[in-house]
């Protein structure tokens, strides 16, 4: 079964979470994955990596803030397909 985790500092969280909660298929309700439950250091990680982000992103000008975007746009109507499989898998929803 997959394993789903914590992204930090854009990239999966290298650490495992104490406790981790089962995530059903609700069309089918079996389990398809376990999702790792943040601890408050790892809450802690997360916000400061946040902070360290939001600094270097509001000191990015407007045309770099714009190529990241439509960056973002781009690949999100590249995978619409992908990201279409997995919504229906978590929502249950006809595809």
């Amino acid at each position: 079964m997959r394993t789903i985790t914590h992204w930090l500092d854009g990239k999966p969280f290298a650490g495992s979470g104490d406790r981790v909660g089962e995530v059903f298929d609700p069309a089918l309700g079996v389990a398809v994955a376990e999702v790792d439950y943040a601890s408050p250091g790892v809450v802690d990680e997360a916000v400061a990596a946040a902070s360290r982000a939001f600094d270097a992103w509001r000191s990015s000008s407007l045309s770099q803030r714009s190529k990241v975007l439509f960056a973002v746009r781009e690949l999100v109507a590249a995978h619409s397909d992908d990201l279409a499989f997995l919504m229906t898998g978590e929502q249950g929803k006809p595809l």
